[in-house]
């Protein structure tokens, strides 16, 4: 199956084409609630406005680059692990989640911004 289209990349894909587009509030319904507190959608927006200030244009790129379901730190609610690209014009940033589920949903259990 191609990372995009298992349930975890999914939603990688859904958080990341949100922020990229400015729908932050959209981004932030993705969120589980053990992180929900610690992100509304202002902060999604700043945290994602300073991760690709240095773009000289927006986004036009946004690609699923790679999964895991194993992992060090591994939660039994966690479903996956996603690094999706977010890119333009040869620049290039990307945001990292975890995807566990919460009432039968699959939501974003961790964040992180920016490529390693």
């Amino acid at each position: 199956m191609e990372d995009y289209k298992t349930p975890y990349g999914k939603v990688a894909l859904e958080f990341a084409t949100a922020l990229a587009n400015g729908k932050f509030e959209e981004a932030y319904q993705l969120l589980s609630s053990s992180i929900c507190e610690d992100w509304p959608p202002s902060l999604l927006q700043d945290t994602y406005g300073k991760m690709i200030e240095y773009f000289s244009t927006p986004p036009d790129y946004i690609h699923v680059d790679a999964v895991m379901t194993d992992w060090p730190g591994k939660q039994p609610q966690d479903i996956g692990w996603a690094y999706t690209s977010i890119a333009c014009d040869g620049e290039a940033e990307a945001v990292t989640v975890i995807v566990c589920t919460e009432n039968e949903k699959h939501l974003i259990r961790d964040i992180e911004w920016g490529r390693p």
